[in-house]
């Protein structure tokens, strides 16, 4: 398949012999005379690389370039400035907005197709990798998903079909339970599902990047205490054992999405009751320590060994060849990879037989 290119010229004599020796090697070009022309093709043609001019009228390079970058699915488009001069700071400016080249003016033709064909190489390895990765991401999830589901759907099928088989004779109470089992099922498959589609959505804006540059901001500061207090509660009451949480939390704000930080710590909670037993103490306690958020949640439970530690990193690739468990085991790698998006980590400390504790530690701003 052909590469596409853009290049944006404002002088028509140098635009059209840039479109036609481009063309001459086999490229398919479109050209715009300015950035807010070309953002206009862009509307219909995505480029492989964008070939432009620093200096135009109506909007200039670096204002192109800017508005390309707000837009995620334009974002990785290879970018290679022409300019008829070389200033320092303008060089500094356009490599800081994501430029991958400069050419300066006058170029020769060799100049300009091995800058062209460098960008569309490294380009084609990039998408190479990442293709590679999603494939080996779909496979493995196809592979465990179909696992994951049959035990709660079981559980579901099982008992409703006990139930319309025989339920005029089932005593009241009886019936309660079975509903109750069913309902347990169903959160459960519920919450397998949204893990999986969670982590899946993680792990793709991993293999494009976007976590390094376009991380989510939230659009205020929530209280810390509120909304970990409120998450805490609610898993312990889940697990019917309010009694056996100890909250210790400071009250503080801070600038992420609420949604997320629920996410990240509901997950991380619901593993310290998960590998606890009633009357063993699930503690969540948080600090501020120089700008930074650092929770604690710690329980008295079963612990992991050495070796169960270690295969909740492997579940990032849902290893259940060598590391086959209980559940899907995507909890924690999804409370560290929620860690990780916003600058933070993630840090699991477990003995066996004596108690697990995971320290999540969040910039503030």
């Amino acid at each position: 398949m052909k590469a596409q290119l853009l290049v944006v010229e404002d002088e028509p004599t140098v635009r059209q012999n840039l479109t036609e020796l481009l063309e001459a090697e086999a490229f398919v070009v479109q050209s715009a005379a300015n950035g807010a022309e070309a953002l206009g093709i862009l509307e219909r043609f995505v480029p492989d690389l964008v070939i432009c001019d620093v200096m135009m009228p109506v909007m200039d390079g670096h204002t192109f370039l800017r508005r390309i970058q707000e837009q995620p699915h334009l974002a990785g488009i290879p970018f290679i400035f022409l300019t008829a001069k070389v200033d320092p700071t303008d060089l500094r400016e356009g490599l800081n907005l994501g430029a991958d080249d400069y050419l300066t003016k006058p170029f020769t033709r060799d100049q300009l197709l091995h800058a062209v064909r460098l960008r569309i190489r490294k380009q084609e390895a990039v998408d190479a990798k990442f293709s590679k990765q999603l494939e080996s991401l779909r496979s493995n999830i196809s592979g465990s998903l179909p696992h994951e589901l049959r035990t709660p759907l079981t559980g579901i099928i099982g008992f409703a079909e006990f139930l319309l088989e025989d339920l005029e004779n089932i005593p009241p109470a009886d019936v309660r339970q079975y509903v109750t089992y069913i309902l347990q099922s169903g959160k459960r498959l519920h919450r397998l599902i949204e893990n999986y589609v969670t982590y899946s959505d993680l792990q793709v804006r991993k293999i494009r990047g976007w976590n390094l540059g376009q991380r989510p901001v939230g659009d205020r500061d929530i209280s810390v205490l509120e909304v970990l207090t409120q998450v805490a509660q609610t898993v312990a009451y889940e697990f019917d054992r309010p009694d056996d949480l100890i909250i210790q939390v400071e009250d503080v704000g801070i600038r992420v999405p609420e949604k997320e930080f629920e996410r990240l710590f509901a997950e991380v909670i619901d593993n310290a009751f998960r590998y606890s037993q009633p009357d063993q103490l699930v503690r969540v306690s948080a600090k501020t320590e120089e700008g930074t958020l650092v929770t604690t949640i710690m329980d008295n439970g079963i612990g992991f060994t050495r070796e169960q530690l270690g295969a909740i990193g492997a579940f990032m690739q849902f290893d259940r060849g060598k590391h086959e468990q209980q559940g899907s085991g995507l909890g924690l790698v999804i409370a560290r990879e929620l860690a990780e998006l916003h600058n933070g980590s993630l840090h699991i400390t477990s003995s066996e037989g004596v108690g697990t504790t995971v320290v999540v530690r969040l910039p503030l701003g």
